[in-house]
């Protein structure tokens, strides 16, 4: 211990060193001089302190108290060489292990003794170590802060870690020798008065709270802040607790601090911490029981429920760049709102309404810091609806300076998936969502940044809190989330590269269309999940859209959606003898038409693609022709009309080609050969129609092929009669 070097690491080898042998000397001293847990020797203890306290004093003496007060007096701290900055540091650690380790259940054993007991005699060793602690905690609060020799007193000149290390030591001794007695004069908290060590501390970190323009707080202070809060130091201290927490507030997630965009405090090391410690006080503050809330702390729980609701604001400017404390905080706020549950939802004339069982509940709309009687936790649950939509949101170009915004994509869309899956969590719980997150999460789903198992997620959350919000708008979700409204946003560049290239790239226009596939599965499932034959009446005037004019060339969007329509009317329509089913031929006249027009383009288009990709595009068409003999009559007039036409109507080779082939495929297909079976109109359709091909393509390049066709046909009917007869 008589250390005077510039080296530190010697001073905590000194000290470990004696702590060894201290352990030792004391295993073979009497249990009354030693404590039970450790075996650590009480008058090993005291002597450590003895030599810890003369270093002190030496280190004390090299400098100057500031302000010219006098040692001990409580001046303005110690003005130290920074030479023995580092020493001061390791001393001031050595005394918060040993009291941490060894001292502090001595004396609080000691306290709690009877009144006769030997420990509590002035003399004994006890005394001696209570005395000596209590002296070096004088000492600690009398140097506090320490500052370096030549630097302004505004500044700690780099000796914050060493303060934020006294403060700690002074407040880990102080709230057990010098505790807080209580109150005087009254239940009123006004009227307590602060300990010795709670001033000395307080000087100290309430000026550094103090957020200036431009300067961040260091987190040695937040520390501090920490250790105050979540021990057990201030906890007969109510109104020093509540300015400290008020304090705190007011520097990080105050209405009055500037949070908002462009800002750094939410992404600065202090303001990340900051926001780990709102979360831990927040999860301190949540009971267990919710009926029987504890009274006690109110004020302190509506501090720290209105301080919570800056949260998102947090999450927002930290774009993802955080992912553990963006979990951590997500996983607080899920926690709170699992405790909280939201209320019962009731459509009245269209409008979902939230409905209470119990007094606490508020409007989304009204004000957060309202002096109504709710819970603050309820109101902080209140807000997030509102606050979480700017994680959905994609940021907008500027209209002034038209300037690129700086990002493309959501904030949700940058966040790594676990952290993702928590934000959809949060937002299922919440439920009640409001409009413009949920077309900013219909946005989102529309694009390629999301994986399809996080697409099926969103789905899934979406479809659980379905009856929190207007079916409209969750089938407006539902499509636009899909993509195939704007599958391509350059379709019109698309259409015009697809009339200059050449017929051999239609196998890529192919690959396109289908790429959408796994999107329109996706959109079937949740229509039939939320009973499609229901919501189908409402998506008819959607679905004509898509179908669009035939007449006009269809570039890839046209295509998706044309086969969407397809899929959505396959998957909700069943058969007639269904019970709570609907038929095609139930729904609008219009749509019908529409149908059957567009499936007649769709058989005659592409007739050069490779046949496994000819199937795939057919398939929605072909399902649905299965759905009963109406359509599939109509479908077959409709074709047959369009071959017949004295202006053939656009039917040159390559479409003639098409219909042959889907013809073909028509007949090797086992659900189409049932309705063709039972049903004799269709069967002379489909004989009408293979003559008149085959009288169309006779002497061209496709007259063979067109012989093979009427031949199919012959045969598929002269086996369906035959087995008849």
């Amino acid at each position: 211990l008589a250390y005077r070097g510039s080296n530190a690491a010697h001073l905590n080898d000194s000290l470990l060193s004696l702590g060894a042998l201290a352990y030792a000397d004391g295993s073979s001293v009497t249990n009354t001089n030693t404590d039970p847990s450790t075996g650590l020797a009480v008058p090993t203890q005291v002597e450590l302190y003895n030599r810890l306290r003369d270093r002190l004093v030496e280190l004390e003496q090299t400098g100057h108290i500031s302000g010219g007060g006098r040692r001990g007096s409580g001046g303005g701290g110690l003005c130290l060489q920074p030479s023995f900055v580092e020493e001061m540091n390791a001393i001031v650690s050595a005394v918060r292990l040993l009291w941490t380790l060894y001292s502090r259940s001595v004396i609080v054993a000691t306290a709690a003794a009877p009144s006769g007991d030997v420990r509590k005699d002035k003399d004994s060793i006890e005394s001696k170590l209570r005395a000596i602690t209590a002296a070096i905690q004088s000492q600690l609060i009398a140097i506090l802060p320490i500052t370096l020799i030549g630097v302004q007193n505004d500044t700690d000149g780099g000796c914050n870690a060493t303060n934020a290390i006294l403060c700690s030591a002074v407040g880990e001794l102080g709230c057990v020798l010098d505790p807080f007695e209580g109150r005087k004069g009254g239940d009123d908290d006004s009227a307590q008065t602060s300990s010795a060590w709670t001033q000395a501390v307080f000087s100290y970190v309430l000026p550094r709270l103090e957020r200036k323009s431009g300067d961040d707080i260091d987190v040695t202070i937040l520390k501090v802040v920490g250790n105050l809060l979540l021990g057990p130091y201030l906890d007969a201290e109510k109104t020093r607790r509540m300015e400290l927490l008020t304090k705190f507030g007011s520097a990080f997630f105050s209405s009055s601090t500037d949070i908002s965009v462009g800002t750094s405090l939410c992404v600065s090391s202090s303001g990340r911490l900051a926001a780990m410690l709102l979360v831990a006080l927040l999860l301190r503050h949540m009971p267990i029981d919710v009926i029987n809330i504890d009274p006690v702390g109110g004020r302190e729980r509506a501090l720290v429920g209105s301080m919570a609701q800056a949260l998102p604001l947090y999450l927002i400017q930290w774009e993802g760049r955080f992912p553990l404390e963006s979990e951590v905080v997500l996983a607080a706020l899920v926690g709170v709102v699992r405790l909280y549950r939201t209320g019962t939802p009731m459509t009245v004339d269209g409008v979902v309404l939230e409905v209470f069982d119990e007094i606490g509940g508020a409007s989304d709309d009204a004000p957060c810091n309202s002096s109504s009687d709710a819970d603050p936790l309820v109101l902080l649950v209140r807000s997030l609806r509102v606050s979480m939509v700017e994680l959905y949101e994609v940021p907008k170009k500027s209209k002034t300076d038209k300037q690129v915004a700086s990002r493309q994509q959501s904030i949700f869309e940058i966040m790594p998936e676990p952290t993702q899956r928590l934000v959809l969590g949060l937002f299922g719980l919440l439920q009640y969502p409001k409009e413009a997150a949920v077309l900013s999460i219909a946005k989102i789903c529309s694009r390629s940044s999301l994986n399809h198992e996080m697409k099926d997620y969103v789905m899934e959350v979406m479809h659980d809190i379905r009856r929190s919000l207007p079916m409209q708008l969750y089938l407006t979700f539902l499509v636009n989330g899909s993509g195939i409204t704007k599958a391509f946003k350059d379709g019109k560049k698309k259409k015009k590269r697809q009339n200059d290239q050449e017929e051999n790239d239609v196998e890529s226009i192919r690959d396109q269309v289908f790429a959408l596939d796994i999107a329109i599965e996706r959109l079937c499932r949740a229509l039939v999940l939320c009973g499609g034959n229901k919501v189908l009446p409402m998506l008819v005037p959607l679905l004509l859209s898509w179908l669009g004019d035939v007449t006009t060339p269809a570039d890839v969007n046209a295509m998706v959606q044309r086969r969407a329509v397809f899929a959505i009317l396959v998957c909700i329509s069943v058969d007639d003898s269904a019970d709570d089913g609907i038929c095609l031929e139930d729904l609008d006249p219009k749509i019908n038409d529409a149908v059957a027009v567009t499936a007649v383009d769709l058989l005659c288009q592409n007739g050069d693609a490779q046949d496994d990709k000819h199937i795939r595009f057919l398939s929605p068409v072909l399902a649905l022709l299965m759905k009963g003999s109406e359509l599939f009559e109509t479908v077959m007039d409709k074709l047959l009309q369009r071959v017949l036409a004295r202006d053939g109507v656009g039917m040159d080779e390559k479409t003639f080609k098409g219909v042959i082939r889907s013809l073909m495929l028509t007949l090797k297909h086992t659900g189409l050969a049932v309705v063709i079976k039972n049903s004799r109109s269709a069967s002379v359709l489909l004989e009408k129609l293979a003559v008149a091909i085959e009288n169309k393509v006779a002497n061209g390049p496709l007259d063979r092929i067109g012989g093979v066709l009427r031949t199919e046909v012959q045969l598929h009917l002269g086996r369906q009669i035959a087995t008849t007869q």
